[in-house]
């Protein structure tokens, strides 16, 4: 699966509705140029998010993929 995202503020984490997602796994590309292979996941069963965390940050007006 493959998420396009609009970076619309500087940005060093996303937040994603994960009710019917199991993400276990992800890279992280901006503007096509790999940022991250590993990637921090942390999982919230009661609100059914899941946050992917990453060290480097991604500009405002990047597009971003989650593969």
């Amino acid at each position: 699966m493959i998420i396009d995202l609009d970076v619309a503020e500087d940005t060093t984490s996303i937040a994603l509705n994960s009710l019917d997602l199991k993400i276990h796994t992800t890279t992280i590309h901006a503007d096509g140029v790999l940022v991250t292979t590993s990637p921090t996941l942390s999982h919230n069963e009661e609100i059914q998010t899941t946050t992917i965390t990453f060290d480097k940050t991604i500009p405002k007006g990047q597009k971003m993929q989650l593969k």
